[in-house]
């Protein structure tokens, strides 16, 4: 009902289920002055919720062998969890308290701004990565082409947000892009289909905000 296209596909191979969400938007969404909002906003996601801080939700990912990982693409932004059969309900439980009530702590703001500049000075530092930065700001900037920026943004922009930018930005970018979930791996099917309406399809279906995706993942 609120607008979220669900895919559930019953793989039995192994005892796994993973869960994986893409919103439209990533790089796409940015300019200039916004890049690398988006990368810093889904970093900080999994660092507190509205019922749960940093420390119980890596814990409870810890305790069920888990995993979480939320990232910015260029025509993306995703959100990934996977555990095991048994755990699935009580992971898509936390999965979308993460996904549905981040609460974007201020003292975890600091500290992920500079994790993030550690990161943009270490690929600044790899020739590689600088040839990469290189030719994007050549081959699409003149053309003032968003695929010119990374997703990890700059150090300037990274430093400068402020937490009501990061959370707007979610709220109104990130939460209003056409969004497909896919589960798959170990599941019944109606359980999954049923257990996705519950946790993740409840809400007002957003207003779409236009997005011109490109060619790149």
């Amino acid at each position: 009902d609120n607008g979220v296209i669900l895919l559930l596909k019953r793989l039995t191979t192994s005892p796994l289920v993973v869960m994986n969400m893409y919103s439209l938007g990533g790089v796409t969404a940015e300019d200039e002055a916004t890049n690398g909002l988006g990368n810093l906003t889904m970093e900080l996601l999994p660092r507190g919720t509205t019922t749960r801080n940093a420390e119980q939700i890596a814990e409870f990912f810890d305790s069920v062998g888990g995993q979480l990982e939320t990232s910015t693409g260029n025509n993306s932004w995703i959100w990934t969890a996977s555990c095991l059969k048994a755990d699935f309900e009580k992971t898509l439980e936390v999965y979308a308290d993460v996904v549905n009530h981040p609460s974007f702590p201020d003292a975890e703001i600091g500290p992920m701004k500079q994790r993030i500049a550690a990161a943009i000075q270490s690929e600044d530092a790899e020739w590689d990565r600088q040839t990469v930065r290189f030719f994007k700001s050549q081959f699409f900037g003149p053309s003032h082409n968003p695929y010119q920026f990374l997703p990890i943004g700059t150090r300037d922009n990274v430093e400068k947000f402020t937490p009501d930018q990061i959370r707007q930005w979610y709220s109104q970018r990130i939460l209003t892009g056409r969004r497909v979930l896919a589960i798959f791996g170990d599941i019944d099917i109606d359980q999954a289909k049923s257990l996705a309406a519950k946790y993740m399809g409840t809400g007002e279906k957003p207003p779409q905000v236009a997005v011109t995706p490109g060619p790149f993942p």
